[in-house]
């Protein structure tokens, strides 16, 4: 499968990538390690326009434990696994991490995109042509759950490892946009 065209925009600051992003809105997406979303586009759940790449955008790759734990988004989940503070003072956060997908795919995949993945489903996250095949499902506006027979809502699920673990250690996260910023 290929993937559809895109424009690849490269910010230099997070304040360019949130310009970028409001000036482009929904026919935008953001990419950093790609684990997720190059797979997505390949199987046409996804055709944005514009992909916004954050990889190079230094003040969002970071871990730091001065007045508490902090992690920047592009923070590597292999970098989370071999941090000492991590394994040292939240343990539970390494072992998260070790969760997340195969090895060579932990080198790319960012602490960020894990809490941003889409959540899974048997039927929809195949090929177009197996989702044309069938009738639309609640996630994609149609109104039946092929996963639960007679089901009344969707049924997909979320499929990130860190967010439970974040969740249990009662941690906070910053989401940004242009103008405003959200805990």
């Amino acid at each position: 499968m290929r993937l559809p065209k895109f424009e690849h925009l490269q910010p230099g600051s997070l304040d360019e990538a949130l310009d970028l992003l409001a000036e482009h809105g929904e026919r935008a997406k953001i990419i950093a390690g790609g684990t997720e979303l190059l797979v997505s586009m390949k199987l046409g759940l996804l055709a944005p326009d514009y992909l916004v790449n954050l990889k190079e955008i230094p003040e969002l790759d970071f871990i730091s434990d001065d007045d508490g734990l902090r992690i920047g988004a592009l923070t590597k989940v292999r970098t989370l696994i071999d941090s000492e503070p991590i394994q040292t003072d939240f343990p539970v956060l390494a072992q998260a991490a070790e969760l997340v997908a195969a090895p060579p795919l932990q080198i790319m995949a960012t602490l960020g995109g894990n809490l941003c993945i889409n959540t899974r489903c048997f039927y929809y996250n195949q090929s177009r042509f197996w989702r044309e095949a069938r009738p639309r499902c609640y996630k994609t506006g149609g109104d039946t759950c092929h996963v639960v027979k007679g089901g009344n809502r969707c049924f997909a699920t979320y499929q990130g490892d860190m967010a439970p673990a974040l969740m249990a250690l009662d941690a906070t996260v910053k989401i940004a946009r242009k103008g405003a910023e959200r805990v």
